[in-house]
């Protein structure tokens, strides 16, 4: 099989390698791909953002299934392009999308199928004054979020009225987050355990990746909910819930895999890859088993100077081939004239396996440091919460 990959970053790597690794794999694509990607397949020059664009890459390269990584295509409706050419496609359409692009929509969405989720009002511009009101009632903490994409940013966790009229007042003048702060979902603080999970579907049968809980009663009412408001989906679905004492309350939804949670999670799945996708893109994942690899794993991400605020790209990456029994995913890396050389904020991923997570914390921090970059920087407490 030929699989084109639509993404630039560790989340795709991930997947391509876990792709790789299946004998069905004849060849795999990358569009655009980065400096990892181009050493386990092809990176093709293309428009994410297109349908046009990837689907005549499909065409020139006798692709036989597409994958869509980040957001940006998702919304933009690739999936619906590719599939309304009949090309086999893994992600959810426009529809499906607005699952993430939409918070205010996916909040009158948990209401609509009784999903347990944070009390919440939205508000445009036009009721600014109706929005400050409700703020200076709310109690404290209150949260504020911009309704559209915002690169993971639209987010305000305001511990007074004045912050947050303040922040509220940025957000619907699109001074804070532009376009996607047009709308503002004002939600209550919820105080528990944070949690992620990934679930992967064909729009009628479900499986949780590894490692979650299998939380039925937030699940099962998501994929039903899709089904019946007549929303074909078959990708990725993130939930991002809070464990308040001993109820799964839903924060967010993401309508792909995160990252850098791909970089974790992918590694873990023992099943053949190609099998997972060709039946989600085919709407037979119920003949597929889905079997994870017992080790624990875990992730270490090198970044670049100064991120998530300003930093400089094109620094030389060194090290790379010192790395011994760990995985390097490339997040924001290119290259040029025989060098590997930094292209974002986020890196690399070091991702190791261990008998506990604290081996394979010390694994990956072991490898972190063999690898050298002017500016390089990683957090050396991951998986703290662990130990003993």
């Amino acid at each position: 099989m030929r699989i084109l990959i639509i993404g630039a970053g560790g989340r795709e790597h991930a997947i391509g390698q876990s792709l790789a690794a299946s004998p069905r794999c004849q060849a795999l694509f990358f569009g655009p791909g980065n400096a990892g990607t181009a050493a386990i397949g092809t990176n093709l020059r293309l428009n994410p953002l297109d349908g046009t664009s990837v689907a005549q890459a499909v065409q020139e390269n006798a692709i036989d299934l597409v994958i869509i990584g980040p957001e940006g295509p998702l919304e933009a409706g690739v999936a619906d392009h590719l599939r309304s050419l009949g090309i086999p496609t893994v992600g959810p359409g426009q529809a499906g999308a607005t699952l993430e692009a939409s918070k205010d929509w996916s909040k009158r969405f948990m209401m609509r199928h009784n999903i347990p989720t944070a009390a919440y009002a939205s508000f445009n511009a036009a009721g600014l004054e109706q929005a400050v009101a409700y703020v200076r009632a709310h109690t404290l903490p209150v949260v504020l979020k911009a309704s559209g994409l915002a690169a993971g940013k639209g987010v305000l966790i305001c511990t007074s009225h004045a912050e947050a009229e303040a922040g509220l007042r940025e957000m619907l003048d699109g001074s804070a987050f532009g376009a996607a702060g047009e709308t503002v979902v004002i939600e209550e603080f919820l105080t528990g355990i944070e949690l992620s999970v990934f679930v992967l579907t064909d729009g009628k049968t479900w499986k949780v990746l590894p490692e979650a809980k299998d939380y039925k009663r937030i699940i099962e009412p998501t994929i039903a909910g899709l089904a019946l408001e007549s929303i074909p989906y078959n990708g990725f679905i993130f939930l991002g819930l809070i464990k308040v004492g001993d109820e799964p309350f839903v924060i967010e939804y993401n309508a792909r895999m995160g990252d850098p949670e791909t970089e974790v999670v992918f590694p873990r799945i023992a099943s053949d890859v190609v099998d997972l996708m060709e039946a989600t893109a085919n709407g037979t994942l119920d003949q597929v088993e889905l079997k994870v690899k017992e080790a624990a794993a875990a992730t270490v991400f090198l970044v670049s100077g100064g991120y998530p605020g300003d930093y400089v790209k094109g620094k030389e990456i060194s090290g790379l081939d010192q790395v011994e029994g760990s995985v390097v995913f490339h997040a924001g890396t290119k290259a040029a004239d025989g060098k590997v050389l930094t292209d974002g904020g986020r890196v690399l991923a070091v991702t190791s396996f261990g008998e506990t997570i604290q081996a394979a914390v010390a694994q990956s921090l072991e490898n972190a440091d063999r690898i050298a970059f002017d500016g390089k920087y990683f957090r050396r407490d991951i998986g703290w919460e662990f130990s003993e």
